[in-house]
């Protein structure tokens, strides 16, 4: 979808993921409210928190 595709589509009130390849294409993924959200940047976190607290 277009950016103002994505921006027609996530005016609706909920929690939504959007993925861009970059050529100004869009896909939203609607979210549960209940979901449990990890970001790659807090993911890589974690993995650094957990891996220097074993050594």
């Amino acid at each position: 979808m277009s950016e103002q595709d994505l921006i027609e589509m996530i005016r609706f009130a909920g929690r939504y993921e959007v993925l861009s390849d970059g050529n100004g294409n869009y896909t939203s993924i609607p979210v549960d409210v209940e979901a449990v959200l990890i970001t790659p940047e807090s993911h890589l976190e974690c993995l650094s928190f957990f891996r220097s607290s074993e050594e």
